[in-house]
């Protein structure tokens, strides 16, 4: 599981011959020292965690890691399979001037 913080929620896409639902999300540690970060990926009904969250929210994520390979070089991926917001990103309330 990994906690943090929402940087980037990137529109959901539809790959393949099939229109299969995608969609990335970016997140980062909320630490002082050392933070790390992660661009998580949801597919398919996965996708359906994601449609209430928003940037600066806090999360954890469930994911899965996972290696392929193509064309002879290995590619990592780490699939999203849960999101939950533990706590929702402060309301800013826009000054008008």
């Amino acid at each position: 599981m990994f906690k943090g913080i929402v940087q980037e929620v990137w529109k959901l896409e539809l790959v393949g011959e099939r229109k299969t639902q995608k969609q990335v999300i970016f997140v980062k540690e909320d630490k002082e020292e050392y933070p790390q970060s992660a661009a998580f990926t949801f597919i398919g009904k996965s996708t359906e965690y994601l449609t209430h969250i928003n940037v600066w929210d806090e999360v954890e994520v469930k994911f899965n890691l996972n290696s392929t390979e193509y064309n002879g070089k290995r590619y990592n991926n780490v699939n999203g399979y849960s999101c939950v917001v533990t706590k929702k990103a402060p309301e800013v309330e826009e000054q008008l001037f």
